[in-house]
């Protein structure tokens, strides 16, 4: 199995001083929203794409965007991502330490269903919301 890891520059540069090389790791210094990272995939094997904390930071038109060409980039696979609903950004931008960071958030989803039809090849498998039965304390 290969690992890519996508980051803007500045922070595949700190990694590289930070963390070892590793076999079938792969840090790509892109922006997700640049066409251009892709590239460094391949496509003709299934994989899994991971998405943790960034749905939030893209504008609402990049997210699709950048899903679809995910979905006509690979043969097969999964996406894994986290998300906000309108609610959940307000209330994170009412946080302190959010606050502190002067990072801005855009992007809510409210409905992942909603994806499906915006993104053709995109199928919801399982949305886990932090209220859901199964991940509540028993």
């Amino acid at each position: 199995m290969e690992w890519f890891d996508v980051a803007y520059p500045e922070v595949i540069e700190l990694r590289r001083k930070l963390y070892p090389s590793r076999d079938h790791y792969h840090l790509v210094a892109s922006s997700v929203t640049e066409r251009g990272w892709l590239d460094a995939v391949p496509g003709d094997r299934p994989a899994m794409v991971v998405a943790e904390g960034l749905t939030p930071y893209l504008a609402a038109d990049e997210g699709p965007k950048l899903f679809s060409r995910l979905v006509s980039h690979l043969a097969s696979g999964e996406l894994v991502c986290d998300a906000y609903s309108d609610l959940g950004l307000k209330l994170v931008r009412l946080s302190p330490p959010f606050r502190a960071t002067g990072a801005e958030l855009h992007w809510a989803i409210n409905d992942p269903r909603v994806l499906e039809q915006a993104v053709p090849g995109l199928r919801l498998v399982e949305e886990t919301r932090p209220t859901s039965p199964n991940t509540l304390p028993a």
